[in-house]
C-alpha cells in the first residue's frame, strides 16, 4: 500500500495502480488504497472507477478522508459540473478546514464561484 501512494504521488500511474489493486485483494476495507486509486483514475480521467473509488473512501474512511471531497470536485470539474463542484469543495473545507489541500480547494472555489457569478 505504501509504495503504491509513493508511486500516485510520483505519478507513475501504472505501478501505483497495480500495487494498490493488490493491497486491496488483500484486504478491500483499506480506505487509503480506495482514495488513491480514485485519485490516479482522476489524473487519467477514468472518471467512473474513480467516483466509485473516492467515495469507497468516503464511506470506509469517514471524516478522516474527506480529501476525498476535493478530487471529487475536480472529477466534476472534469465532468463539466461546475455547481456539483463547488458542493464537493465547501464539503472538504467545512469537514476539514484546514486540511492537506485546504488553501488548494479555498482557491479553486473562489475561481469557480467567480467564473459562475455566485
Amino acid at each position: 500500500l505504501n509504495l503504491g501512494i509513493v508511486l500516485v504521488k510520483q505519478k507513475n500511474c501504472t505501478s501505483a495502480l497495480e500495487r494498490l489493486n493488490g493491497a486491496l485483494a488483500i484486504d478491500s476495507s483499506q480506505p487509503a488504497a480506495h482514495l488513491y486509486i480514485g485519485i490516479t483514475a482522476v489524473e487519467t480521467d477514468e472518471l467512473d472507477q474513480a467516483e466509485r473509488e473516492l467515495k469507497a473512501a468516503l464511506v470506509l474512511g469517514g471524516p478522516e478522508y474527506s480529501i476525498a471531497h476535493y478530487y471529487l470536485a475536480r472529477l466534476r470539474m472534469k465532468r463539466g459540473d461546475r455547481a456539483a463542484a463547488i458542493l464537493e469543495l465547501q464539503t472538504y473545507l467545512n469537514t476539514s478546514p484546514v486540511g492537506e489541500d485546504a488553501e488548494r480547494a479555498r482557491k479553486l472555489l473562489e475561481t469557480l464561484k467567480h467564473d459562475s457569478g455566485q
